[in-house]
């Protein structure tokens, strides 16, 4: 895996992603683990991924939220999409991975979710609340 911080590295679309990550990042962060400590923007060459990362490994991502607003124009009520920042959560055991949104969803909901991965879950959840 080769992740670079170098900005020259970064093509136009990796940029367009960088600066939704920054915008998120000032104006809807909704990470609960990414610490304020050594901050860095990230670029996974292999993958193509980009993203922030703290001193602690921690990882931010940007998503698309869809949002319902009860009253938009004209009182009816409008769906608006904010990109926000959120955690990418991984399984230290089994490797299942995606971000926060997802991973809680898959868990919570899924069929065949590994109780690794519900352990795991629990665990984030009790050091968050501590």
């Amino acid at each position: 895996m080769v992740v670079t911080e170098d900005l020259a590295k970064f093509g136009q679309r990796e940029l367009e992603i960088a600066k939704d990550l920054l915008t998120a990042y000032l104006e809807n962060n909704k990470t609960k683990m990414l610490e304020d400590s050594k901050v860095r923007l990230c670029f996974n060459m292999d993958s193509g991924n980009v993203f922030l990362s703290d001193e602690n490994y921690n990882v931010g991502v940007v998503v698309e939220k869809r949002h319902l607003i009860e009253k938009g124009r004209d009182d009816y009520p409008e769906v608006i999409y904010k990109k926000e920042l959120v955690d990418w959560l991984h399984c230290p055991e089994c490797g299942d991975e995606a971000d926060r949104y997802e991973f809680e969803d898959w868990v919570t909901n899924g069929d065949t979710v590994e109780e690794c991965c519900k352990e795991h879950l629990k665990e984030i959840k009790e050091y968050e609340n501590n």
